[in-house]
């Protein structure tokens, strides 16, 4: 059975250049701490296949660490973190001071969910757990990192663990750390380390 698992390693990102960003933009990159992150990914690590959201801040990493050990990096739309609308680039605080009543709601309601011109929070878990559906149809077996954002991770819990998106906010989702799943063909699911550095698996 373990010959057909999946095993799929979620990361964030490093620590982006603008700190205090509720989101930040496409074109965002790390910060030389949140790159220095990155690079521990590199010791030791293993993958088939690694697949990212196309923001700067985890397309140019994964791409670099692809054409390192010489595999497949897949770009992809759907892996983007959600579209935070007139939120994106704006300081948390900012928020918090002119639209204190919605930023709670994300926390406390994220079902209901929706910044300012952006993306149903509703849309956004469906969208991504549709491509995750479909990255582990294409490629079951194989060891994959998929380098992305914090709420796309949560979204990937939510349909594996069979919890509520708002209970997925209980897991704390560091930078740069792997937090491991493996999808079995049975259609289940095991988180086995949570995370995690590089260096624990090798």
């Amino acid at each position: 059975m373990l010959d057909n698992a999946t095993t799929l390693d979620l990361v964030r990102h490093g620590e982006i250049a603008t700190p205090g960003l509720l989101c930040a933009g496409a074109d965002e990159p790390l910060s030389v701490k949140g790159l220095a992150q990155m690079q521990l990914l590199k010791q030791g690590m293993k993958w088939d296949l690694i697949v990212s959201s196309p923001y700067t801040r985890c397309y140019d990493f994964a791409s670099g660490l692809a054409n390192h050990l010489k595999i497949q990096h897949i770009a992809d739309d759907n892996w983007r973190e959600i579209d935070f609308g007139s939120w994106t680039n704006v300081q948390r605080d900012t928020i918090w001071e002119s639209d204190r009543q919605r930023l709670l709601q994300l926390w406390s309601q994220p079902l209901e969910f929706s910044a300012p011109g952006g993306e149903r929070m509703t849309e956004f878990v469906s969208r991504v757990q549709a491509a995750f559906n479909q990255l582990l149809k294409v490629h079951q077996g194989k060891s994959i990192l998929l380098l992305t954002h914090a709420g796309v991770i949560r979204a990937i819990l939510a349909s594996a663990l069979d919890i509520d998106y708002k209970n997925t906010q209980k897991f704390s989702i560091q930078h740069a750390k792997i937090n491991r799943l493996r999808a079995y063909p049975d259609g289940e699911f095991s988180l086995l380390n949570w995370a995690c550095s590089a260096s624990e698996f090798s």
